[in-house]
Parts: structure tokens; sequence; C-alpha cells
């Protein structure tokens, strides 16, 4: 029976731009950081030869964040709308939307949404 989700894993291009936006811009705190290779964790995503950098993020309420970039196989840009099917959001609880919303302006992030866009 599940019992709740455990993480969310988030493929990225550059995980040291990641982990500064997610830690430097949100206020996530990094738990681990390492390099993964072999054949377990080649099986457990379905490719023969893989290296992943991974990057564990506290999203302070007991779950996990995981920053993944591939270094083998190298993934290409997924440009998806959020009307195509397979694509996701991840909603956070912040203290204070205005002042999260500035650190993120002042960051090379896209803001998408206006504030009081969703009830």
């Amino acid at each position: 029976m599940m019992r709740g989700i455990d993480h969310v894993g988030l493929t990225v291009a550059d995980l040291d731009r990641a982990v500064e936006f997610w830690c430097g811009r949100l206020g996530f705190r990094l738990l681990n950081r390492a390099t993964e290779t072999g054949p377990d964790i080649g099986s457990l995503i379905g490719e023969d030869s893989v290296e992943l950098e991974i990057a564990d993020l506290d999203a302070g309420d007991g779950r996990i964040i995981e920053l993944i970039r591939y270094v083998r196989p190298a993934g290409r840009p997924v440009r998806a709308r959020s009307s195509d099917p397979g694509s996701s959001h991840i909603p956070l609880r912040v203290d204070d939307l205005g002042a999260a919303l500035e650190r993120i302006q002042a960051s090379p992030a896209r803001q998408i949404s206006l504030p009081g866009a969703a009830a």
C-alpha cells in the first residue's frame, strides 16, 4: 500500500546553477551531493551506461527535492507548455511571497505567472 511521496526528482541541465537557485534563492538546504554510476543505477533508470550528478535538498517538511544532471547519457532540453501531457509543477509554500519573488527576479529564472493569478 502506498504511504505517500518520498521525494520529487527533477532533471536539470546545470546542477551548480540549479542548486544555487533552489538553495540560494528559495532557501532550501543542501543535504547531499554525489555522483552515481554503475549497473545498479543504470538498471534503475533503464539505461545500460549512466553517470548522474545528484543533489538532495531538504524541502523543509521531511520530503526531498532531488536534482539530477545526466552526464551520460546526455539529455536535451524539453520545452513543454503547461497544457502538454507530461508537464508538471511543484507548488511551494512561502512565508513572504513578495520577498520570494524578489529573490527569484534577481536570478536568471523566468517568472511565467503573476502573483495572485490563482486562488
